[in-house]
């Protein structure tokens, strides 16, 4: 029987970063990991033709002091390769820059004009003083009162129900923060008259990759920088003990802890913590899954395509958002 002040479930880049700062605190703590190496949904493999492959698309930009620090410890300041971020939205059988809602210029005139009136009338409403209106309840009633209908049918709902794959209205929208561009009316009706792109928008519209190993550098490298006596490798979590505070692996290990910090998918932690609330609820639970397929381009790119690194495909006539 072991016993740990903090016990952390999970070696992906979240127990990663839990472990790191308890070891420069001092704590007494320890981490454990079903798979045989770090990353969790960031990591990365090497197929057998050479070629490098996230398990997902990840790019790496932060406000965040700590994180900025783990990733130059990660790979010092020569391991990284830095990028524009140029971003594009085929729609319409055209390209327009992201975000959408700030090239409105790019459009047919009928399309411009229901987008304008949409954001005209949500402003208006914004205004109206004597009538003072609710707060949205969910993500779709935030869309219209942010951008208006036409807007929100052309391209915002569309888009993000591919992206979660559950109706907007189904979701709320207290997540949003920097991830959305809310519109100026002026900033739209001045691309408008000056028929002038804003290209490169957002927090991370400088951003930074691995030049080597793919996303799973990041973590296998800071994991190299963990106490090895306090990481297990490929042992999962068969069972949690609330009430005695202990927790017992797959292949048979058991641990107290005072602290459980916990990274594995809330369904399973459920089923794996009997007791703490009725199974049944992990069941309950909603999610949206990806399907990521990687596609590898020999020579240059076309003029036309060579700055574009991000693109959004909003519409139903392609599977891929």
């Amino acid at each position: 029987m072991k016993k740990v002040d903090y016990l952390i479930v999970g070696g992906g880049p979240t127990g990663i970063g839990a472990a790191l700062r308890l070891q420069e605190r001092g704590a007494d703590w320890r981490l454990i990991e079903a798979d045989d190496h770090f990353g969790g949904l960031s990591a990365s493999f090497r197929d057998e033709q050479g070629f490098t492959w996230d398990l997902g698309g990840h790019v790496q930009f932060s406000h965040y002091d700590t994180f900025d620090r783990y990733m130059q410890l990660a790979l010092g300041r020569d391991g990284w390769i830095s990028h524009q971020r140029e971003s594009w939205v085929w729609i319409r059988r055209r390209f327009i820059p992201y975000p959408f809602q700030n090239n409105l210029h790019r459009l047919d005139p009928e399309d411009r004009w229901a987008c304008v009136e949409g954001l005209l009338e949500a402003y208006q409403k914004s205004l109206n003083k004597d009538q003072k209106m609710p707060a949205p309840a969910n993500f779709e009633e935030w869309m219209l009162a942010t951008f208006g209908r036409g807007i929100t049918e052309i391209f915002m709902h569309p888009y993000n129900f591919k992206v979660w794959a559950w109706p907007p209205h189904t979701m709320d929208y207290g997540w949003i923060g920097e991830r959305v561009s809310v519109p100026a009316l002026g900033g739209v009706l001045k691309s408008i008259c000056m028929n002038r792109d804003e290209v490169s928008w957002g927090p991370n519209k400088l951003f930074q990759f691995p030049g080597h190993g793919g996303t799973g550098a990041i973590w296998n490298a800071l994991g190299r920088m963990l106490d090895p006596d306090r990481v297990t490798m490929g042992d999962a979590v068969a069972q949690i003990s609330t009430g005695d505070k202990s927790l017992r692996t797959q292949n048979g290990t058991k641990c107290e802890y005072r602290h459980l910090i916990s990274t594995m998918p809330l369904n399973h932690l459920i089923r794996c913590a009997p007791g703490v609330t009725e199974e049944k609820l992990a069941d309950g639970l909603v999610y949206s899954a990806t399907h990521v397929v990687g596609v590898g381009m020999a020579g240059a790119p076309p003029e036309h395509l060579k700055t574009k690194c991000w693109m959004y495909f909003p519409e139903n006539n392609s599977p891929y958002y």
